[in-house]
């Protein structure tokens, strides 16, 4: 009902899972336009943080792995993820503060 995907039959949504389901549709052959697909992005919407990243579920804090898959989500939706932005943060921008000097994530 909210335009989500949860990790099993009967689990809540969550954005990490919305986002590979967006991917794994359109690569399957739903249109990017299709009613699904503009429901998951906008599920996707409400799972911004105010730093501009993306959690996981519920309230959690936003993460690399979630920020990857939010992008990866958005891509393959034909979605600029730049424009992604709260507080004027992208996604984009989130997930490389999260960089470290070794290069890991």
């Amino acid at each position: 009902e909210d335009g989500g995907f949860g990790w099993a039959v009967g689990a809540e949504s969550d954005y990490d899972d919305t986002a590979s389901a967006i991917q794994a549709l359109i690569a399957g052959g739903v249109p990017r336009d299709s009613e699904v697909i503009k429901k998951a992005l906008g599920y996707l919407k409400t799972g911004q943080n105010d730093d501009g990243g993306f959690r996981y579920f519920g309230n959690s804090a936003s993460n690399s792995a979630s920020d990857a898959w939010i992008i990866q989500g958005l891509v393959a939706a034909g979605e600029n993820p730049m424009e992604w932005r709260k507080n004027n943060v992208s996604v984009v921008e989130h997930l490389l503060s999260l960089q470290t000097s070794e290069g890991y994530f």
